[in-house]
């Protein structure tokens, strides 16, 4: 799928390390997209989004700031592309705190645009995936499976209107749930197109056959490129 005649902006330069580093897994993203690169997303003003067809978030830390976030809802709600994946799905953005380890409901209600944006929320007490493993990325519809080498999150909460595209069976003998989880979908945020997966841990992760082809085809859908 040719992406090159699409102007791309990632938008980075925070993760929750040790365990994320959006340092290793962002040059992919750059390379695959030919894309540019925002590192302190804080400073995001609406002029940086001018003639951009999509933007990728790679992002775990703090909240950007009323203005930069505002940026980005008004650039998806009025028709712009947003894709997001994996360590977005919780912490700061969601109001959530980190207490002796583990993610917690915190004082404040967080970026509510974003979990509208993106379609999904995970109570904290649900936060969790099997071990990580080797595991068929199953379409729903049109294509054949892929493997995966990542970790495969469950019990996250979809809101109404997402259209679930790929799924997997999360193994109940490695910690999972031992039901079909939610890889990668779709949701509808004003005149805006946002694509999401669970997955893309590490580059390890993003190197799979199948991943690359799986965000060119959301970055050409979300920017209405089919």
């Amino acid at each position: 799928m040719n992406t090159a005649a699409l102007v791309v902006l990632i938008l980075t330069g925070s993760s929750d390390l040790p365990h994320h580093h959006w340092d290793q897994t962002t040059p992919i993203l750059r390379e695959w997209f030919n894309a540019r690169v925002i590192e302190e997303p804080s400073r995001l003003r609406p002029g940086d989004l001018k003639g951009v067809d999509a933007v990728i978030v790679n992002y775990h830390g703090p909240r950007w700031g009323e203005q930069a976030e505002r940026a980005l809802e008004d650039y998806v709600r009025g028709g712009g592309a947003l894709l997001a994946f994996h360590q977005s799905s919780y912490g700061p953005f969601f109001g959530m705190v980190q207490l002796e380890g583990k993610w917690r409901t915190g004082p404040t209600r967080g970026w509510e645009a974003w979990s509208r944006m993106i379609g999904a929320h995970w109570e904290p007490e649900k936060i969790g995936h099997a071990r990580r493993t080797r595991f068929q990325v199953e379409w729903r519809e049109g294509s054949p499976a892929f493997e995966a080498d990542d970790e495969l999150y469950h019990r996250l909460t979809l809101h109404e209107g997402v259209k679930v595209l790929a799924e997997a069976l999360s193994p109940k003998d490695l910690g999972g749930t031992g039901e079909r989880e939610p890889l990668i979908w779709t949701n509808a945020y004003g005149q805006g197109r946002v694509w999401f997966t669970t997955l893309g841990h590490d580059p390890r992760a993003f190197l799979q056959p199948g991943m690359r082809e799986a965000f060119s085809r959301g970055l050409q859908w979300a920017a209405r490129k089919e």
